[in-house]
């Protein structure tokens, strides 16, 4: 699920539009046989939710394949959930009548996993904005400095 969300709304994810047609990129990617040489992304820890703890890596877990390799290797269907969850994030309106206590656990579940990684996307996105910002504003700050001097 958290890999999907980094998926749809994560940067610096594969794009599999770019590898279907390479071998080469498609095996850098991990979307073949062997997974990729390297840590591709990271997505929030669903044991610890972000916090830490022995399975990952400060609440971190990296993944060395595309998300559409791993969720086809795990054998897990969560499309049809993430679709539901696009759709009642754009529109407000759930899959089954009725309120949130109506619909299954499960999709409830899902629900809270895709938002929370959504969420965290949407941080590291401000943050890295914001340092750019800051990166600009410095650079700006030192060359008035120069030009006095």
């Amino acid at each position: 699920m958290r890999a999907l969300a980094r998926l749809v709304w994560g940067e610096g994810v594969p794009n599999c539009t770019r590898c279907v047609h390479d071998p080469g990129l498609r095996a850098a990617l991990g979307c073949g046989a062997e997974p990729a040489p390297h840590v591709l992304y990271t997505v929030t820890c669903s044991a610890c939710g972000g916090d830490g703890c022995g399975a990952c890596e400060r609440g971190e877990r990296g993944f060395r394949r595309c998300p559409r390799r791993a969720i086809e290797l795990a054998g897990v269907t969560v499309e049809p959930a993430f679709r539901m969850f696009l759709h009642y994030d754009e529109h407000g309106v759930l899959p089954c009548a009725g309120g949130i206590a109506e619909q299954s656990a499960s999709l409830v579940e899902a629900f809270a996993v895709i938002r929370s990684e959504k969420i965290t996307i949407e941080n590291e996105r401000a943050e890295k904005e914001r340092a750019e910002r800051e990166r600009e504003r410095m650079a700006e700050s030192r060359g008035r400095r120069r030009r006095r001097g």
